[in-house]
């Protein structure tokens, strides 16, 4: 992000482990092609401009876009929107293809697309499924205003293969993401989750 020089150690998936996050009830899909991930300003050209209007641009729809800023869209997850919108889109681009109906980690009951408002759904003093060793000893997936007890934050932060999240293909954590979720919780009205 600051133009210095940095490297990542990236697992490549195997033709079996692409399917861990691009399989929806049996099918693969690809990742992000929705309208509010896709709206966004992007740099082409050495000037910005709506990623839509883009590949408009470039002959890649067959009808006519409407106006990008009549269609939705996720807010910078680092810009300054409102956090909690923030949050959920940050969510829904690297969590929500797993934690989905039909996804992965579907059966785990945490859904992360980013128009799900149902607290408990979204982990909100949600037990986990069957995390393991995953959950760090914590209880609850989000403990609001505590997320040094929630597992969502210990999963996000962790490089070991067995805990971290998402499981694939990067080793180190996203801070920035981590950051933000981490405010985010922090934010919320402190319950017990008893």
């Amino acid at each position: 992000v600051d133009g210095s020089a940095r490297s990542e150690e990236y697992i490549v998936p195997n033709e079996d482990q692409c399917a861990s996050c691009h399989e929806r009830d049996d099918v693969q899909h690809s990742l992000g092609l929705i309208t509010p991930q896709m709206n966004r300003p992007v740099t082409a050209g050495g000037e910005s401009v709506n990623q839509l209007d883009h590949l408009a641009a470039q002959g890649l729809f067959d009808t006519a876009l409407p106006a990008a800023e009549s269609l939705s869209a996720f807010p910078d997850p680092f810009g300054d929107g409102p956090l909690d919108e923030r949050a959920r889109g940050y969510l829904h681009a690297n969590c929500s293809h797993c934690h989905r109906p039909g996804g992965g980690g579907g059966s785990s009951g945490l859904v992360l697309l980013a128009w799900e408002k149902f607290p408990a759904k979204n982990g909100v003093c949600k037990s986990p499924a069957a995390a393991g060793a995953g959950t760090g000893g914590f209880q609850w997936d989000i403990v609001p205003g505590h997320p040094e007890q929630s597992i969502m934050v210990y999963r996000m932060s962790s490089s070991d293969a067995d805990i971290k999240m998402p499981e694939l293909p990067n080793r180190i954590p996203d801070k920035r993401g981590v950051a933000l979720i981490t405010e985010w919780i922090s934010g919320m009205d402190p319950n017990t989750c008893e």
